[in-house]
């Protein structure tokens, strides 16, 4: 048996609220709430919100169990549902297609308690 302070493996872990995943879905919930964690140390501040610029390798690194496909996916899911912002008007050049993304919190209150 592991002691109690000892870590089986020294990495980031994931917060999942049973709550939010029955809402949402399970992938759902874990992008929000990594998104939600990234938002607070995030230094881009645009129009009144703070956003994280991420391509989909870079969701990768935090979810390395999904393809960049299923990764793309979800982030679509959660955009068409309108709980998240993305978009690429804040890259320095054109040709990046790098998406910034925020939490779109009243749109997320307003599917979360009707989803319960």
């Amino acid at each position: 048996m592991l002691k109690k302070n000892f870590p089986i493996v020294n990495e980031e872990q994931l917060i999942l609220y049973p709550a939010l995943a029955a809402a949402f879905g399970i992938k759902e919930a874990l992008v929000l709430e990594k998104l939600d964690s990234l938002l607070l140390t995030s230094s881009i501040s645009k129009d009144g919100h703070k956003w994280v610029k991420h391509s989909y390798d870079n969701w990768q690194t935090h979810f390395p169990f999904w393809s960049t496909k299923t990764i793309e996916r979800t982030i679509r899911s959660l955009e068409k549902k309108g709980c998240i912002v993305s978009t690429i008007t804040y890259n320095e050049f054109l040709t990046d297609k790098t998406k910034s993304y925020r939490i779109e919190s009243e749109q997320l209150e307003t599917l979360f308690f009707n989803e319960r």
